[in-house]
Parts: structure tokens; sequence; C-alpha cells
């Protein structure tokens, strides 16, 4: 590609700084660490993200020792067929490894997960009880005829006992299928298409019988009902009772392990690998979160799929999750705050609208809360107002690193990310996220810098996505209009500093 073109009007650092990280903290991070573990400098992002991008193959080699993956990663980290810079291209071919050993590790004894409930009640699992109750609905599912590679579903709110069942999933090799209950029974059914699911867990509680009448006929090749809160073909809490511990068999780097969908209107199924998830989510938690093994993340509202995932592996990192449990009409984010002041919580995840109802409802965290635990703050990049940064640091905390995130469940992570070595700009996406080759480009394929363009990646990446069998090419659907370059009509600026903007700005 050629060097990119800068518009003369750019001016550096146009959008006010809201927060830059101290000199201890940049050192102390896993960023940091793992750049200097490389021969990086850590002070040169830019020239460190290029070769990350560049040379994808010793980036993501490197990242598997960073990261102590349990398993083999054998002795070719990519694998290219063809002089195609993408298609074809092969993560680890030789790697055996099993995701739900990565997300189960760590002392028995620390609190793997918590669930904040109606009312404030908090319930909390240990390592060891997650252990038990995943060896347990992983017997079960085997018992019940799944085998590694067939289709799992799930129509569960995010809680302890759903992340139990997705990590028996992946325990066995099975294919992880999240029915989003916000999707009618019906589109839930013309977006399957030839999958058929044959076990499906539902959580009942708070379900009319007509809902659920729905949501069988959708599904007509379910041949198993594992139901929370009601009597089915089994309950969840005596499917495959006599278990103790899960067994791990490890699978190729690139088995199956989740189908997300991508896009709305017409919503099309991709199919992520175990080690691809895997490798993908701890860069993000790992170096540009800084999740550590003391870390709590904590997800309030309700978020997609594709970001249930990305927060139940946090736990490969040896850090807890925290789920928002409480049901629907029990939003109070007054008293979210406060249930939030109440835990340890050192990274906390959310929607635009959360921030926006805080604000609707008069809430000062910062002055009514402690929140002394807080050190970085995730929220969704689309419909983050640039107001909204001032309103984080205003009236939540002065010293937090706010990390917008801008991804897709087609690459089941993001283009954009935070970062403990960036200032937060207000309105600004801090840094392109590590491993992925992105620019922006405009109509004659041309990079530019300092105005809107297309969003491209020009190098493969482990979660470039897979279509289930017999489904339509993925790859042609995200490079219809960019030959060689996967794109998803991400409409963006890039700034000369590496930041990027979502809006236009306001004239």
């Amino acid at each position: 590609m050629t060097a990119p073109m800068l518009d003369s009007h750019v001016a550096l650092g146009r959008s006010g700084t809201l927060w830059a990280p101290r000199a201890s903290r940049i050192v102390n991070s896993s960023l940091a660490k793992f750049i200097a573990s490389v021969g990086g400098a850590v002070n040169d992002y830019a020239t460190f993200h290029a070769w990350s991008a560049n040379d994808p193959g010793g980036f993501w080699g490197a990242l598997w020792h960073y990261a102590r993956i349990i398993g083999s990663p054998g002795k070719v980290a990519l694998y290219r067929p063809t002089t195609s810079a993408m298609d074809g291209a092969v993560f680890f071919p030789e790697a055996r490894l099993n995701l739900a050993e990565n997300l189960l590790r760590g002392r028995a004894s620390r609190i793997a997960a918590y669930e904040i409930r109606s009312g404030g009640k908090t319930a909390e699992m240990t390592m060891e009880t997650l252990r038990g109750e995943v060896g347990r609905i992983a017997s079960g599912m085997k018992q019940a005829g799944i085998r590694p590679g067939m289709t799992v579903a799930a129509w569960m709110p995010p809680g302890l006992e759903r992340l139990a069942t997705l990590i028996a999933t992946f325990a066995i090799g099975a294919t992880w299928l999240d029915l989003d209950q916000n999707v009618p029974p019906e589109t839930l059914a013309e977006r399957l298409g030839e999958m058929r699911p044959t076990l499906l867990f539902i959580d009942e509680r708070g379900v009319g019988d007509a809902r659920r009448s729905r949501l069988l006929e959708a599904l007509p090749g379910i041949a198993t009902v594992v139901s929370l809160g009601r009597s089915g073909d089994a309950t969840w809490e005596d499917f495959g009772r006599g278990c103790a511990r899960p067994r791990y068999r490890r699978f190729p780097f690139n088995h199956p392990a989740a189908i997300l969908f991508v896009g709305t209107t017409n919503a099309q199924p991709v199919v992520h690998s175990a080690g691809g998830m895997l490798l993908t989510h701890l860069k993000e938690h790992l170096l540009h979160c800084d999740l550590k093994a003391e870390s709590l993340l904590c997800v309030m509202g309700e978020w997609s799929p594709m970001m249930r995932l990305w927060h139940s592996s946090a736990l490969a990192t040896g850090a807890s999750i925290a789920f928002d449990g409480r049901r629907r009409g029990a939003k109070n984010p007054k008293a979210a705050w406060r249930v939030i002041d109440t835990m340890p919580i050192t990274h906390l995840g959310m929607e635009p609208g959360f921030l926006g109802r805080s604000e609707a409802f008069g809430c000062d965290p910062k002055s009514e809360c402690g929140l002394r635990a807080l050190r970085v703050m995730l929220v969704s990049a689309r419909g983050f107002r640039p107001e909204q940064f001032q309103w984080v640091y205003e009236h939540v905390k002065s010293d937090l690193m706010l990390a917008p995130l801008l991804g897709s469940p087609a690459v089941c992570g993001h283009y954009f990310l935070g970062s403990p070595l960036h200032p937060v700009r207000r309105g600004e996406l801090t840094a392109r996220t590590l491993g992925m080759a992105l620019h922006v480009v405009d109509q004659r394929r041309a990079p530019v810098i300092g105005r809107r363009g297309s969003l491209v990646c020009s190098e493969p990446f482990p979660t470039l996505p897979k279509a289930p069998p017999g489904g339509e090419s993925v790859w042609r659907n995200g490079s219809e209009d960019l030959p060689g370059l996967w794109a998803e009509g991400i409409e963006i600026e890039l700034t000369p500093y590496g930041a990027a903007i979502q809006e236009p700005p306001a004239t």
C-alpha cells in the first residue's frame, strides 16, 4: 500500500485530553511488559503496532507464550498456502488446546464469578465450584448424545448458570449458539437456516408459556430441553448429576467453538474457532484492558452475544468476572451504582445508554460512591457521544482509563480499544488493536489520514470468520467492494496520532 495521504487541515490533538496514564501505571502494565519482552520500545506504540500487524505469525506466536496458553502451539504460527494476503491463511495448524481448560485455570479457592441479582443481592462462585458445575453439565451433554462439533443452543441471560453451561460446551468440543432473548423466535429460526441444534438450555424464569412454545416451534430439531426455573426434559440443577470435574480433550486451534450472527435485518451466521477466540480475547484483555489476576471485570446491562463471549473469556487472564443478572424493569442506575460501589470492581463495562440514564437520573457516583478499586471503564463506541466522555470524568472518576470499544461479531473482537499507554481524548477511539493491519482507504483504495473512509484490514488475523457448513462465504461478504481486504462497511477517520473519530466533527 502507498503512504497514507494527510489532509493539511488536521491539527494534532484537536480534541482535548481528558486523562493520561502516570509513568508508574505504564511501566506496570502488561502491554509495556509484553512490548519489552519482544524487544520493542514502550514509547513507540506506532512502530510496535506496525510490527504486530505486518508480522502476524511473529506477533501471535509471541502472545501465545506470553499469555501462557495451556496447550501445544506446534512449530508453525501462521501458514499461508497462497500469495494472497488473507484468503487461505491458517493460524497454528499444528496446535492443540481446550478452551475450557484455559478458562478454568487458577486457584480453586478464588472467586471466579459474581452475579448481581435483583434487590442488590450478589451471588458468587469459586473456581472449584465452577469446575464442578462445568464437569456436571459436560457429563450431561455427553449423556444426551452431544459430540464434538455438534451445536448446543442456549436461551439464557448472563449469569452463573449460563457461564457454567458455556464453558461445559467448550470442554467437550461442541459449538455454542447463543439465542438472543431480544430477538423473536421466528426471526431466530430464519437466521439458523439449515443449522439444527438438538440440545437447548433455557432459563424460563419470567418467560411465559406462549413464548416458550414459539421458541420450541422455531427449533424443530431440539431433542432435549434443559430448563432453569421450570420442569422440562431435564432441570439444569439435575442435568448430568454425578460428575464433579471436567475432562479436557484438546482439539485443533481452528476447531469451531461459537456461532454468532452478523447484521440485523438479514443477519448471517459466522463460526469462530476456539483458538482464535482465546488468543484474540487474551490480547484484548491482557494488553489493551490491562486485566490482571486481581482484577474484577463487571458488565452492566444487556450486552450482545459476542460481548458475552468476550466477557466470559476474561477468566483466561486469571481475573474474576461479574454479571448483571437483574431482571428487566430493575435497571435504576442509582441502585446499580450503589451495588457497583460495594464490590471490588476494577474494570466496568457498559453501553452508552446506561450512562445516558445515569445522567438523566442525576447520578453522581464520584460524590455518592467511593469506587476506589475502579481503574478502567469500557463503553461501547456505537452511540457513545463526545459529551459523555466529559460526563464520565466529571461525575464518575477523574483517574480512570476510559476505553471506547468498536468491534463486531464478524471478528469476535474489536478494531479499536483502550490502551494503558495512551491518553484519552474527548470523542476519540484510543488505539487500533494489536495484530490487525487496519487502515482507512478512500474510493481509490488509497490509505488516508484526517478524513473519512472505509476501515479495512490487509493482513490475516485469528478470528477471520468462517461460514457454517453450506453457508455463504463470509470472506466474500466482508470484502465485496475491496477485493483482497477485509472490510465491513465501517466509515471512520484516523488521526495522525493513531486514534480514530467515528462521527464527522460538528461544523
